[in-house]
């Protein structure tokens, strides 16, 4: 994180000599924290009509409170979940230069995009972001849905837990797995000091991530703040895979 950091300060030197490019071909753009008009066209946001539970993509209808058939099969433990975009290659570059590239200046951009869905935000306690096991920590520097998160928090100021939801339990990486690997893999593997649980008990809080594939991830992380006495849990990723 301390090379991310000074990293970024000297962005902020460099700025007045070198004008913004675009984060995706590289392109010069009039402002920073953007991108250029082609790059824009070939992100795909997700807007209605989409699942209200995972924000799956639908093909049509007009209910926001509608499911897809997965979660009519299966209802996920949280109670809605909101996508800035699809994860197609153009997302997949921009997710992979933060969660990889140490692009953590990319961060208030993505913001702008995951405020977008004011709802999700009505009535909710606080943000906590889906924890890394610390070895990942280490070695990564940085919790990008920790970073995400505490910008959503500065944004719509509520309040964020940081350290509320644990991961002591080391996992593979979820995106190499199938989805019942997934579960297996991530059971068990959350937890939430005793101590905490009396902030949490009655509270509405939302899970905050990057990515969302299977669900299996945020599945388990509700069920573990549920557990603990959660009232409810809503989920906002950047990309919906």
């Amino acid at each position: 994180m301390l090379f991310g950091k000074r990293k970024q300060s000297l962005r902020a030197l460099l700025k007045p000599i070198i004008p913004p490019l675009c984060p995706l071909c590289h392109s010069v753009i009039e402002a920073d924290e953007s991108l250029c008009a082609p790059c824009w066209k070939d992100l795909d946001f997700i807007s209605d009509p989409q699942c209200s539970a995972c924000a799956f993509p639908l093909e049509c209808g007009e209910n926001t409170t509608l499911l897809c058939g997965a979660c009519l099969k299966d209802p996920p433990p949280f109670s809605r979940t909101r996508a800035a975009f699809r994860y197609t290659p153009s997302s997949r570059n921009l997710v992979l230069q933060l969660k990889y590239g140490d692009a953590t200046h990319l961060v208030p951009l993505f913001t702008q995009w995951m405020t977008r869905n004011k709802d999700i935000f009505q009535g909710v306690d606080a943000l906590i972001p889906v924890p890394l096991h610390w070895t990942r920590l280490v070695y990564r520097g940085f919790n990008q849905a920790a970073l995400l998160a505490r910008s959503l928090s500065k944004t719509t100021e509520i309040p964020l837990w940081a350290s509320l939801l644990k991961r002591p339990k080391k996992t593979a990486s979820q995106g190499t797995l199938s989805k019942e690997d997934r579960q297996t893999s991530l059971r068990q593997a959350f937890y939430i000091d005793p101590k905490y649980r009396p902030f949490l008990k009655g509270k509405t809080v939302i899970l905050v991530d990057d990515v969302m594939a299977s669900g299996s991830t945020v599945k388990f992380c509700t069920e573990t703040l549920l557990t603990a006495g959660a009232k409810e849990v809503r989920v906002i990723v950047l990309c919906r895979s």
